[in-house]
Formats: structure tokens, C-alpha cells, sequence
């Protein structure tokens, strides 16, 4: 009997310790800027930290956000997981978009071409309650997933100065604090500064970027609302 409750005990300071050596928090914060690299690479700067994603889905995203359903965007929500001990992080992003006035033809594009999914009254009614969408809308949904690494760059306050987006993108971000985020995500430090990558054809205007926030009765630079 002594022995099986100095194994409990044993168990149970094993348990604790894992469990006080993980933490995490959670915050809001605004997307300031970000751009299309080579190689499948997407560039993001917040307004702490900055972003190096790789990933197929990279040059999927540029391609759809080049396209005429962009303007069809009715809401954007990115998410960064980020382990704060190695830097890995890792990316979401959904797009949500209104197809009632697409034609039959555009919505079989968005599913087939573009691989979008037509979304579940149960998932409308939660977008009705947290970003006040219709659910009377045709809302089509699709995610982009990325791995990367925060890293600084040292042109990041003059690429800002140019380059910075009129009205920031909030994203949610998930920092771990001795926990292992699972990323195939490979770091080369020899890495293309995103200064080189300024000159890429795979821009996106400003005023597309606004379509990606909320309505704002005051101020909305979205041509397409």
C-alpha cells in the first residue's frame, strides 16, 4: 500500500509539473501589413511581430484575391498560433463569401475551381451572433493554412512606412509558452528579405484590403460594398 500512494503521489507531481510548465494567452491584434513572396511564401507584419509563411495554400489565396469573386468578400478572420519558446508559428485564414448574386455558373467556379464550401445553418446562425451576417445570406467559406516563423527583418520600419494598410486586419493570436506547436515548417535563415520582394506582380489594392474589415458608416474604402 505505501508503495501504490508513493507512486500516486509520484503521478501526480509529474501531472502538475507538465501542466504548469504549459501556458497560453490570447489577444487581438491588427494585421499592419503583409505581401505575396516567391515561392509560395506570404509576408505578414503585425503590429508586434512579423511573419514568414510558407505554404501551397499561399499561392491559392493570391490567385482567389486576384480574381472578381474578391469583391464578394463578406468577412475575413485570421488566427496565429504562435510557440513563444522555438518561434514556430502556425496560420489560418477564413474567408467567407456572399454568393447570392453570383450566378449559377460563378458558384460551381467558387466550389470546383476554387474549393469553396457552402457553409451549414448552424455555422450562419453562429456568424449572424458574432459578426452580424444575415443568415438569410448565400455565405460560401473556404481555409487557408500556412507554417511559418516569426523572425525580424530589418527594413520592417521602413517596408511599414510605405507599404503600412489603411485599416488594420485583426486577427486572433494564440501564444503557447512551453508547449510544441507541430509544424513541418522548415526555417532557412538565408530567407529572401521581404525587400526583394517588392517588385512581385501579386499585390493587393488597399481599398480590396478594407472589404476585409467591418462595416464602417464613417469610414469605408471598399469599392464593392
Amino acid at each position: 500500500m505505501k508503495k501504490l500512494f508513493t507512486f500516486i503521489f509520484l503521478l501526480s507531481t509529474i501531472v502538475l509539473a507538465a501542466c504548469s510548465s504549459r501556458s497560453s494567452s490570447t489577444t487581438q491584434e491588427p494585421i499592419e501589413m503583409f505581401m505575396f513572396g516567391q515561392d509560395c511564401k506570404l509576408f505578414v507584419f503585425t503590429d508586434k511581430e512579423s511573419f514568414e509563411l510558407c505554404s501551397s495554400s499561399v499561392s491559392d489565396l493570391s490567385t482567389f484575391l486576384n480574381s472578381p469573386y474578391a469583391k464578394a468578400i463578406e468577412k475575413v478572420i485570421p488566427v496565429f498560433l504562435i510557440d513563444e519558446e522555438d518561434k514556430k508559428v502556425s496560420a489560418s485564414l477564413t474567408l467567407y463569401v456572399r454568393a447570392d448574386n453570383l450566378t449559377e455558373k460563378q458558384r460551381n467556379e467558387l466550389l470546383k475551381k476554387f474549393m469553396f464550401q457552402e457553409i451549414t445553418e448552424t455555422v450562419k446562425k453562429k456568424l449572424q451572433e458574432r459578426y452580424s451576417i444575415s443568415p438569410q445570406f448565400n455565405i460560401y467559406s473556404i481555409t487557408y493554412e500556412a507554417e511559418g516563423v516569426s523572425r525580424q527583418y530589418e527594413h520592417r520600419n521602413e517596408l511599414l512606412a510605405k507599404y503600412k494598410l489603411a485599416k488594420p486586419i485583426m486577427a486572433t493570436v494564440d501564444r503557447y509558452y512551453g508547449s510544441k506547436i507541430d509544424t513541418s515548417y522548415s526555417d532557412n535563415s538565408e530567407s529572401v528579405n521581404p525587400l526583394v520582394i517588392l517588385t512581385a506582380p501579386l499585390w493587393i489594392p488597399f481599398s480590396l484590403l478594407d472589404c476585409f474589415n467591418e462595416r464602417n458608416v464613417f469610414l469605408d474604402f471598399c469599392p464593392f460594398r
